[in-house]
């Protein structure tokens, strides 16, 4: 019998996405937002036209969280969402070429996530394979290194930034702002991160902005270093409010600090276990500006108020139930749909179809609407590459 190893699990992969709703949504937008991105990017009248573009991860984690819900007990996080974008892109545009790179401070994850990725490096179809680089470093160290690489090769990038607490510090993000080959940057801003404490601080978040920023000496330190000083940030609140509804105006400010950028919004995450949470996105395009809103108003319905919209986990439930009746065979994407032995249309059999391919199901040809059923479901690399004494 295989040893238990939930003592090397990352604390993403013990806790039920199900009950962290702003981590829900955070992958929910990540994903609709990654591969609208790249398309943009690739379709763009540009001169000379996008090769390559990089999806950055700075606190990627171990690359999935664990889930009651979805069929294999977890969820893909947003390393691996991105090596999966990076793959459908390269399929979709045989001219593009797509950069994966993840960073995390602690090995035993960059380890894990090792394993995750395998699929993406080792593949014998050359548009599935994908250029991922992990490592186990400091973002901050980091963050130069990669943002050179992107600028070398006059490719644009999309960062992701989401730290536990506020650990960003203004002097290495704002190195973002670049011309016209730079990043677009989300960054995911814990308010809460103040505090490394979380019953202390969901205990702060309705009292008094003032007993909070000005009475707490280790708030205001890490405020100073996330806003790049005291100035940026001292005058903002209303006063007479609480902490925790002067977060819009801090997510504001924040935003701000980052003006090359022509677009800076913000917005909040919907609340869960008393969590404080602003998206900040950050970019030079009015499409990019507008597709991420949209993104962000489809991902605050999932679940049971998603309607038609399916998320994740009810894709991945459908992609299991036809690879149970068609495996070994190849169908479309019309057949499933006049055949009728799921209650969906077009667009929903087309995104589970996606989903299928990506939970090693079968391969799916998007271009020609094609979809070949594995006969043996592919293993999990997390389970195939395993070595427990990365964890030790």
């Amino acid at each position: 019998m295989r040893p238990s190893y939930e003592s090397a699990k990352h604390t993403d992969e013990l806790r039920v996405i199900e009950d962290h709703a702003q981590t829900a949504q955070k992958l929910s937008f990540y994903r609709g937002y990654a591969g609208a991105w790249g398309n943009i990017l690739a379709l763009a009248k540009l001169d000379p036209p996008v090769k390559d573009i990089f999806f950055v991860d700075t606190h990627s984690g171990a690359g999935r969280h664990g889930s009651r819900e979805h069929p294999d007990g977890a969820v893909l996080g947003t390393p691996l969402i991105a090596c999966h974008e990076a793959r459908r892109l390269q399929r979709r545009y045989p001219k593009l070429t797509v950069h994966v790179r993840a960073v995390d401070n602690d090995k035993r994850w960059i380890a894990r996530l090792l394993q995750g990725v395998q699929p993406f490096l080792l593949t014998t179809h050359e548009r599935d394979r994908v250029d991922v680089k992990l490592y186990p470093e400091r973002f901050e160290d980091m963050l130069p290194v990669l943002l050179d690489e992107a600028t070398r090769a006059k490719a644009p990038s999309l960062w992701l930034l989401d730290p536990y607490g506020l650990q960003i510090p203004y002097s290495v993000v704002s190195q973002l702002q670049t011309p016209r080959w730079g990043p677009e940057v989300i960054i995911n801003l814990d308010m809460l991160g103040m505090w490394r404490v979380d019953a202390a601080a969901r205990a702060k978040v309705d009292e008094n902005v003032d007993a909070v920023t000005l009475g707490d000496y280790d708030a205001q330190s890490c405020l100073n270093e996330l806003f790049g000083g005291r100035e940026h940030w001292e005058n903002i609140a209303d006063r007479s409010l609480t902490f925790r509804d002067n977060a819009p105006r801090f997510a504001a400010a924040y935003a701000e600090r980052f003006p090359g950028f022509t677009y800076r919004s913000h917005y909040p995450l919907r609340a869960s276990h008393g969590q404080l949470r602003h998206i900040v996105h950050l970019c030079h395009s009015d499409s990019g500006k507008e597709k991420f809103y949209g993104e962000y108003l489809r991902s605050q319905d999932f679940g049971i108020l998603a309607g038609r919209h399916l998320d994740g986990v009810a894709k991945a439930h459908a992609a299991q139930r036809y690879w149970l009746s068609y495996a070994g065979e190849p169908t479309s994407v019309d057949q499933l749909y006049e055949e009728g032995t799921q209650p969906w249309d077009k667009g929903q059999i087309r995104s589970i179809c996606t989903t299928a391919d990506e939970e090693r199901y079968a391969r799916y040809d998007e271009g020609e609407g094609v979809i070949e059923w594995f006969k043996v479901r592919g293993e999990d690399p997390t389970e195939q590459f395993y070595q427990p004494t990365l964890f030790n």
